[in-house]
């Protein structure tokens, strides 16, 4: 990757949800903020904690990325999916290319659900979460 450039499986995942969000009318992620608030908020802020833990291993590993969100589906918020596919990029960066087509292969239904559930999500994140995706 040249500084400043993006390229690989994951700017073009990313693209592609920009150019969705952008598509279904859904609003900038630069004026939008997560609502915060509420006893049910507090709870799942403990939850995204527990799972970002989970998805911050070092090395960045990709089979743990799926498998923590294999085990916790549904639960990944804002922050959760930023980190997930920031971690992934990195990981992606120490694979062979055939390493990274064969995890491709493994996972894809898992990968197109990870994505679906990052498409109406990229409207609203902040800027900083989004860099995030885009970092990794």
């Amino acid at each position: 990757m040249t500084r400043g450039v993006m390229r690989g499986p994951l700017a073009l995942v990313l693209v592609a949800a920009l150019l969705s969000a952008a598509a279904s009318g859904l609003s900038s992620p630069l004026r939008r903020r997560p609502q915060t608030g509420g006893l049910s908020q507090r709870r799942g802020l403990s939850s995204s904690r527990s799972i970002n833990s989970e998805l911050n291993l070092n090395p960045p590993s990709a089979a743990n990325i799926m498998r923590v969100y294999g085990e916790r589906p549904g639960e990944f918020d804002d922050v959760n999916l930023s980190t997930a596919w920031n971690r992934m990029g990195k990981s992606f960066g120490t694979m062979s290319a055939s390493e990274r087509r064969a995890f491709f292969g493994r996972h894809q239904d898992s990968l197109l659900q990870l994505l679906q559930e990052t498409n109406p999500v990229v409207s609203r994140l902040l800027p900083r979460n989004l860099a995030w995706v885009a970092y990794g």
